[in-house]
């Protein structure tokens, strides 16, 4: 069954859609909430290549030197290749993962509802990060949780968690509805996904 919720709280969670904006969000460490998006348990294609790189810059150039390419992970995980190469583009693979995470006051949609605790909002789906994340994450929030929801998807679950008081980070699984709230947006990852054309700059340079 999923967790009653408050008729005032869905009326919140209905009212004050807004464009979304660039303005970063409050409780974040970094200055751009759309650079640190991240994925789980994702059901991946068989590599196009597998190859050792230097760097996330490394394997996004291995990448665009190959006609075929269209993503890649940069993955430091202990025995690990650590650059692989995909022909699916970065929607496919996300499509792939259980599991969505990002700062709270953000979107991963064109759009951005300012809710309870946000007094700005981000939205990261035109954003130029949108084609850059982490994957094969933990330690969310310092693994401190302030709370759990069963909820449809991840755009209800991140407005339940922009009403928790003090919440800097969500993640939803997509198979068991699970959405939990996480007191800031700290995480440890140790890959990176992106595409030809991702900014390094704009992007990657902030972990």
């Amino acid at each position: 069954m999923m967790q009653i919720i408050r008729f005032s709280i869905i009326c919140v969670l209905l009212s004050n859609s807004v464009r979304g904006s660039n303005l970063s969000q409050p409780n974040s460490t970094s200055v751009n909430p759309c650079s640190r998006l991240v994925y789980g348990y994702c059901k991946l294609p068989e590599p196009l290549a597998k190859l050792q790189a230097d760097s996330f810059q490394g394997c996004q150039t291995i990448c665009q030197d190959n006609d075929l390419c269209a993503s890649f992970v940069f993955d430091d995980s202990p025995e690990q290749v650590n650059c692989k190469l995909y022909r699916i583009n970065l929607d496919e693979f996300k499509s792939s993962c259980n599991l969505v995470g990002h700062p709270t006051c953000a979107s991963l949609q064109n759009e951005c509802s300012v809710n309870g605790g946000c007094t700005e909002c981000t939205a990261c789906g035109d954003h130029p990060c949108s084609n850059y994340g982490h994957i094969n994450c933990q330690e969310y929030g310092h693994n401190y949780i302030l709370e759990t929801f069963e909820a449809i998807d991840e755009k209800f679950c991140s407005n339940l968690c922009n009403l928790v008081e003090g919440a800097g980070f969500m993640t939803f699984e997509a198979e068991s509805q699970e959405c939990t709230c996480y007191q800031d947006d700290y995480f440890y990852c140790y890959g990176e996904v992106g595409t030809r054309e991702t900014d390094i700059q704009l992007c990657a340079s902030v972990m």
